[in-house]
């Protein structure tokens, strides 16, 4: 804060004499991501300091020459463009594009600053015709052709009064008319009157001229004489009759930069009432007066301001502000308020001041891991990647994401799992590569499953992504493999339809083909055919190390499972496949039914008709339950 007090001050008294020091102040403090800080405080001092903006243009193109920074022209620009029409810089923008300092075609709306816009134009109530020279030589001086204001700007008393012919009514009335060329916006508003012009030019001459002829002072006077920071024109209207609106006195000191005239009203009016505390502070950060923020207004700042800061990227106030802050309410709201307007600057002494331990309640106030999803959705990367490698951050903590929601299809949605595992659910590939890059991330989380009970990363990814993720996931634990625990790969990779996976899992992680699963046993043969995946199925029968037949925990092999799941495709292939032994009379010990009960009473014809031509066939086979022993055509009748 002190820093950016010091560069107020030095900015607010820059001359000739002392620019070669403030050049030095300068480059140590400029760098990359203080850079716009510099520049809001440098147009702000511009905007209210107008006669001396070639000055202070001609001081940034050589503190350019100072500098090493790439974006020095480049966040300028944005600057402009985000000002020029909110606060008037036109001939900043014009000064700068003549040097050549910035490119016109960068700035908005240039071409509409600069252009002739009609031959004729009004100056001082009368018609002039115009050319283009005129208009270009007025457009580069930056003034308004008119004669009043010219002669108040040189405070010539005597061509003031030849023009405007003593004329009492007149110089009361007037108002000066806006003009294209004038720089000073103070001016050009089109209902400016010829003494609030005279106040704020330090026309000495020329007020007392019509202080003296009777010339009424203005309502709105009080703007015109702090603005002009003159005390001699203060004592002089107040010497005269006029009473200073302190309030309005207070809010174009701030604006103005007019510290010293702040200081005298407020000695004569405080305590300022505590609205207009707050509304000063606004003004003080609004137009970057530093000075006054931190000898008056700094115990006032509260949400609405601080978010004003954050848009802005000044991170030095935001640092400075929450020193001692420990209200996690107001951390939160400026946390996703940061996150949203991707302030990273900001955003990383707000995470400073974030407890490491939270109670749950607390814990929700910061949805680190939505953001980072969204950011990553919406292509703000580097806000997603500042947040993942965050030391405060532990990326494997378990959460619940809103974003599952928008999957119904995943298996349990709405339980707690850690940003990796999300990834691979959904198939984020992408961001699934960034986590793998972070050395701490846990690769064995895992979560509940509805098929198989447990799923962790790697049966996801085998589920749900491409190759190359398992590929990463290879290169980056091969000298650990001791470290991975493999669960069900295979079963979730035959789920996923995804035989690359399974291929890749069998001979890089020479993982046991024949694992079952612990709900019921069911090996990958099982499971090919409960999903009826027969391109899984045909592949691992192809493999020499499987052992086939097999069977689950209730005695039933794959062929069984087939027919109880109708899975149409793999139960015929096993039918045909004469080398596998199929027993065609398998039946069911769990529901005591044999496979042509299974086929009648799940009426699959396509099944049967399968089933009726084969020579081994049992048709007058009863099922198993010893009371009532139905034959299959009962049940099929049934």
């Amino acid at each position: 804060m002190e820093t950016l007090v010091t560069l107020q001050n030095e900015l607010l008294e820059l001359s000739v004499n002392n620019i070669d020091e403030f050049l030095g102040f300068c480059t140590g403090f400029i760098e990359e991501n203080t850079l716009e800080i510099f520049f809001r405080l440098f147009l702000s001092i511009c905007r209210f300091r107008h006669e001396k903006i070639e000055f202070y243009c001609n001081f940034l193109i050589l503190l350019k020459k100072h500098t090493n920074i790439p974006s020095f022209q480049s966040i300028l620009t944005k600057l402009l463009n985000e000002q020029i029409h909110k606060y008037h810089h036109y001939f900043t923008a014009i000064y700068l594009c003549n040097k050549n300092f910035i490119k016109s075609e960068e700035i908005q709306s240039y071409q509409n600053l600069v252009s002739l816009k009609s031959d004729t134009i009004y100056v001082d109530g009368k018609k002039q015709k115009i050319n283009s020279k005129f208009h270009q030589n007025q457009i580069n001086l930056g003034v308004t052709p008119s004669l009043f204001v010219k002669y108040l700007r040189e405070d010539d008393v005597k061509s003031f009064i030849q023009i405007s012919n003593n004329n009492l009514d007149f110089i009361t009335n007037f108002e000066i008319e806006t003009s294209q060329y004038e720089r000073c916006e103070m001016i050009n508003t089109g209902v400016t009157k010829l003494i609030e012009a005279a106040v704020y030019f330090s026309a000495i001459k020329c007020l007392k001229y019509m202080i003296n002829i009777g010339i009424p002072f203005t309502e709105k006077l009080t703007s015109f004489i702090i603005a002009s920071n003159d005390s001699e024109i203060i004592h002089l209207c107040e010497d005269n009759g006029f009473e200073l609106d302190y309030l309005d006195a207070m809010h174009t000191a701030i604006r103005y930069h007019n510290n010293d005239v702040f200081e005298w009203i407020y000695d004569k009016i405080k305590p300022i009432p505590t609205n207009d505390r707050l509304e000063n502070l606004e003004r003080c950060l609004k137009n970057n007066n530093y000075d006054l923020f931190q000898k008056h207004f700094q115990n006032q700042i509260g949400c609405p301001v601080l978010k004003e800061q954050i848009k802005f990227g000044n991170f030095l106030i935001i640092k400075y502000c929450l020193k001692n802050c420990t209200n996690i309410h107001l951390l939160s709201q400026l946390f996703i308020y940061a996150c949203n307007e991707n302030q990273q600057s900001c955003l990383k002494f707000i995470l400073d001041k974030i407890p490491s331990k939270l109670n749950k309640y607390d814990k929700l106030r910061f949805p680190y891991f939505d953001i980072i999803l969204n950011s990553w959705l919406n292509d703000k990367l580097e806000l997603a990647r500042f947040l993942l490698n965050y030391e405060k951050i532990d990326i494997n903590e378990k959460y619940i994401f809103e974003f599952r929601k928008k999957f119904p299809n995943l298996k349990l949605a709405n339980q707690p799992t850690s940003l990796l595992l999300l990834a691979c659910d959904s198939n984020l590939e992408s961001l699934i590569d960034e986590i793998l890059n972070i050395n701490s991330i846990n690769i064995n989380e895992c979560c509940n499953d509805a098929d198989f009970n447990q799923r962790n990363i790697i049966d996801s990814i085998c589920e749900n992504c491409s190759l190359y993720i398992l590929e990463r996931i290879y290169s980056k634990f091969r000298n650990k493999m001791e470290k991975l625990e493999l669960n069900l790969p295979l079963h979730y990779a035959c789920r996923g339809n995804k035989l690359n996976n399974a291929k890749y899992i069998i001979e890089k992680f020479q993982f046991d083909v024949n694992k079952v699963d612990t709900i019921k046993g069911r090996s990958i043969f099982h499971f090919a055919c409960e999903i009826n995946n027969l391109e899984f199925l045909q592949y691992f029968l192809s493999l020499s190390e499987v052992r086939f037949p097999c069977y689950d925990t209730d005695g039933n092999s794959p062929f069984l499972y087939a027919a109880k799941f109708n899975s149409i495709n793999c139960f015929e292939f096993l039918l045909n496949k004469k080398d596998l032994n199929i027993n065609i009379n398998e039946y069911d010990r769990q529901n005591h039914d044999n496979i042509i009960h299974i086929a009648c009473k799940l009426s699959s014809i396509e099944i049967l008709k399968l089933l009726i031509c084969h020579p081994d066939l049992n048709v007058n086979a009863q099922n198993d339950d010893i009371i009532l022993g139905f034959s299959p055509s009962s049940v099929f009748y049934s």
